[in-house]
């Protein structure tokens, strides 16, 4: 009966501090900080490799073996990254 008591007071607890709200504010907060998140990494990115082949290679040899399927994709928008920076 104790666990009953405990877990109804905890959903009404939930309930009373609007936790629904708080979670919905994170995920989106989050989910709009990924926009900002990304163009940083990719711009960091082609500072990092844009003057380096053999790292070039290497990340290129790394994310087609992660995506196989995607080859050409990857290899297209890697070398946009760097002639943009030049």
């Amino acid at each position: 009966m104790y666990v009953i008591r405990a877990f109804g007071r905890s959903i009404l607890a939930f309930l009373k501090d609007e936790c629904f709200y708080f979670g919905a504010s994170i995920s989106f907060f989050s989910i709009m900080s990924l926009v900002p998140l990304s163009l940083l990494i990719i711009t960091l990115f082609g500072y990092l490799i844009g003057e380096n082949q053999e790292l070039y290679r290497f990340t290129l040899s790394g994310l087609v073996n992660l995506f196989p399927a995607g080859t050409e994709g990857i290899t297209s928008e890697l070398k946009k990254i760097i002639t943009i920076k030049e």
